[in-house]
């Protein structure tokens, strides 16, 4: 006698399995968004910081008079390479002399994000001596707007991007 399935049954326990699964499956995926984001997000800050020391060793920045400070450049080159980001979420720019090591020492400016000015702590012609490490850093707000990976990341990320160049001239 042969032995009969009841596909009705079968459909059903697939469509339960399927229910079961498809949570886990949609937070896997929109995580893997999220990194996506996240990662895209990180590269264009590095290439915004690395934009930003870039601009703070060239020959025509340092050659401006040493009576103030002249970081607007160093800000739009910031800015612009942001490209996509825009400047909505930065947090700060920190335009700063560094160690060999490229830590951020006691020398430092914080450029407002919003306005481009900064507070001024020194002028271009301490950052300017053959041989000497000046740096930047970009910090940027991301938020979390996908529902329930915010639960474990938090409703917002907070990404830094550094960059030291020397100066040769």
């Amino acid at each position: 006698m042969p032995i009969r399935f009841n596909t009705r049954a079968a459909q059903g326990q697939s469509l339960v399995e399927f229910s079961l699964l498809l949570p886990i499956l949609l937070l896997l995926v929109m995580g893997l968004l999220l990194f996506g984001i996240v990662f895209g997000v990180q590269i264009t800050l590095t290439e915004a910081a690395t934009a930003g020391a870039r601009q703070a060793v060239v020959e025509e920045y340092c050659s401006l008079p040493p009576t103030g400070h002249h970081n607007t450049e160093i800000y739009d080159a910031v800015v612009n390479a942001l490209g996509w980001l825009g400047k909505g979420n930065v947090q700060s720019i920190v335009v700063y002399l560094a160690g060999d090591d490229g830590s951020i020492g006691g020398t430092k400016d914080t450029i407002n994000p919003a306005s481009g000015s900064s507070t001024g702590n020194f002028v271009n012609s301490e950052r300017c001596g053959v041989g000497i490490y000046v740096g930047v850093e970009v910090t940027y707000r991301q938020e979390v707007f996908i529902p329930f990976i915010n639960l474990i990341t938090g409703d917002e990320i907070i990404l830094r991007a550094q960059r030291v160049e020397m100066v040769r001239q």
